[in-house]
């Protein structure tokens, strides 16, 4: 079961809950204020779902190429 913080920062995201949860146990600070640690955590999150190892295939990341006409973004930096 979500805790009530999981459940009010990630209303939208309910499969999200227990990976904050799980990260909140692991990643807590105790000389950080509940605040601040729920914003890291959340970082974590995002950093996942949008940090190089959410990329398709083997990518870490990489240029950004441009081309005439219009912009291309060949990978995500």
């Amino acid at each position: 079961m979500p805790s009530s913080t999981a459940k009010k920062v990630l209303a939208n995201n309910p499969e999200k809950q227990i990976l904050f949860d799980n990260l909140m146990k692991t990643e807590y600070d105790p000389s950080m204020s509940h605040e601040a640690n729920t914003s890291n955590v959340l970082g974590l999150i995002r950093l996942k779902d949008m940090g190089p190892k959410s990329i398709p295939g083997k990518s870490s990341g990489g240029e950004i190429e441009l081309k005439k006409g219009s912009e291309y973004i060949k990978d995500l930096l």
